[in-house]
């Protein structure tokens, strides 16, 4: 998250605060220096946007009559090759220019103050742009809610000079998130009074320590864009959240698709569970379990902060908590939807499949909805040992997301397959380093597909010396697609098309051609040339 007064940038928040640490002074300022006028909260006019070029080696000076108060110095174009104070009229300096893009400052007393910014480079000329920005709450009126599913509120913006804010209501002890276009809010009272600092991975969430009321959140414009937008979630109230209780394995709770960050989940016994997630694009979101209250690097799952890549969660004790997407290193906007699935994990009935599926009919089953969890137990205790095969022309709403995860029985494991969408899928499950039941792979045979059949393999019927094997295939009949792969000691030396392709192999090896298909008839020809040394 990206509540601060403070903080430490970060390389995945790029508007997170820097440390601010004391740079040198810059030089004296030049014989006069623009005048600016401060500006207030959205956008800003043109007297109260400076361009300022300095020399190498010189220093631009900015005066601008502040009254007492605290401000955002905004600085664009500067780089890092500078360092800034702000100066008063007796030449005594306050509030030291950071590393990062933040420039806070507060003045205690109303008057005419110089902002010197010293080009530390020796051979470039500087070009910046800059605007003082008043922090006063009073601006704040644009009012949002702390529910997850509130709608989207955007707030127009002509320059990345500005800044905004919104206005929300809380409660004395309410926890709550903050989700920022840059990825940075800085919570705060009527008083404009810090009451929240990084609630990120960092952090835990932030807790309003302050009577309940009307807080404001403000945000720095970000970069090339049009609007911006600031959200604020109450994880106390989880107001908005679509709720869930656990399914049975391969029968879940049905969750829709929706780009809401939250689901509340309610456990009605310690011990284990499964929680996994779809997205409807791209990879699924990342998760972390909640009470509401929890302290630094702590969840409601026992597992670890974030809710393990394998989906099991173990929980301690029994309630409601609140999954969060991305709550933990993503303070930007986020509502790309995904889908949850959150399931008992033990008794899982779990179909037990050989694992020397090549030359048989493939495994296969139906998902009634997107979210569903199939499972599937093979003896194999390393997950790395083994191929998964789909036919080449399922696309990827159809083709399941899965996970190999450790089963409860010794020396087997577990394939999960979590429905993308409904409908039918086949598979082949395959061990590496074991080609058995090949059919012998001669300088020509004739492979053929079919509704239950996806894969054929052949291996070579004897040793051979170091080679290349050229290898050409012809379709004879049908319309499927093909994927080629020659295997030597359970790794794909060379994948190969539909038409011509050359591996090279080396002394004594038997390699094994693996052809994948789609399952309508087809039926391809595969001649291999004879082998020829490497020269």
């Amino acid at each position: 998250m990206s509540f601060a007064i403070t903080g430490t940038a970060r390389a995945d928040e790029p508007g997170a605060p820097p440390a601010v640490t004391a740079s040198p002074a810059p030089a004296a300022a030049a014989a006069e220096c623009t005048k600016l006028e401060p500006g207030r909260f959205g956008p800003l006019a043109a007297e109260q946007i400076n361009t300022v070029i300095v020399p190498p080696g010189g220093t631009g000076c900015t005066e601008v009559h502040l009254p007492a108060g605290r401000y955002f110095l905004q600085v664009r174009g500067a780089g890092v090759n500078h360092n800034g104070w702000v100066f008063r009229p007796d030449e005594s300096r306050l509030c030291p220019f950071g590393a990062g893009t933040l420039w806070d400052c507060t003045v205690s007393t109303e008057g005419d103050y110089q902002v010197r910014i010293g080009n530390r480079s020796a051979t470039d000329t500087m070009t910046y742009r800059i605007a003082a920005v008043r922090q006063d709450p009073a601006d704040c009126t644009t009012r949002v809610s702390t529910a997850w599913d509130a709608a989207s509120v955007r707030l127009p913006q002509s320059d990345d000079l500005e800044a905004h804010c919104v206005r929300f209501s809380a409660t004395n002890g309410e926890s709550i998130f903050g989700f920022a276009e840059t990825g940075i809010a800085y919570i705060r009272d009527l008083n404009n009074v810090g009451v929240c600092t990084f609630p990120s991975r960092y952090n835990p969430p932030c807790q309003i320590r302050a009577a309940s009321g009307d807080f404001v959140a403000m945000t720095l414009a970000p970069a090339d864009s049009a609007d911006d937008e600031i959200q604020i979630r109450s994880l106390t109230s989880r107001a908005g959240c679509p709720e869930l209780t656990p399914g049975l394995p391969g029968d879940p709770t049905p969750d829709a698709f929706s780009g809401i960050r939250c689901r509340t989940i309610h456990v009605p016994a310690p011990g284990k569970y499964l929680i996994t997630n779809v997205a409807q694009t791209g990879e699924p979101r990342r998760l972390i379990a909640l009470e509401g209250n929890e302290r630094i690097h702590t969840s409601a799952c026992a597992r670890g902060y974030t809710i393990p890549a394998d989906g099991l969660c173990e929980f301690t004790k029994a309630g409601t908590f609140i999954l969060v997407a991305d709550g933990d290193t993503s303070s930007l906007v986020q509502d790309r939807p995904y889908a949850v699935t959150f399931t008992h994990y033990e008794p899982f009935p779990c179909q037990e499949v050989g694992v020397y599926g090549l030359p048989e009919a493939a495994q296969k089953g139906t998902f009634t909805r997107a979210g569903e969890v199939h499972c599937y137990e093979f003896t194999r205790a390393d997950p790395d040992a083994v191929d998964i095969y789909f036919p080449p022309s399922t696309t990827e709403a159809e083709r399941p997301e899965y996970q190999l995860v450790a089963s409860p029985r010794p020396g087997y494991t577990r394939v999960m397959f979590t429905a993308r969408s409904a409908g039918e899928y086949k598979f082949v499950l395959q061990t590496k380093r074991i080609m058995a039941n090949c059919q012998p792979w001669t300088e020509e045979v004739l492979a053929e597909f079919d509704a239950d059949h996806i894969t054929r393999c052949f291996r070579m019927p004897q040793y051979i010396d170091a080679a290349q094997l050229t290898t050409t295939i012809e379709k004879v009949s049908g319309s499927g697609a093909l994927e080629v792969h020659v295997n030597r000691d359970g790794y794909n030396i060379c994948t190969g098309n539909d038409t011509e392709f050359t591996c090279a192999t080396g002394d004594r090896e038997a390699p094994t051609l693996v052809l994948v298909g789609d399952p309508v008839p087809t039926s391809y020809r595969i001649t291999r040339t004879p082998t020829t040394p490497v020269s």
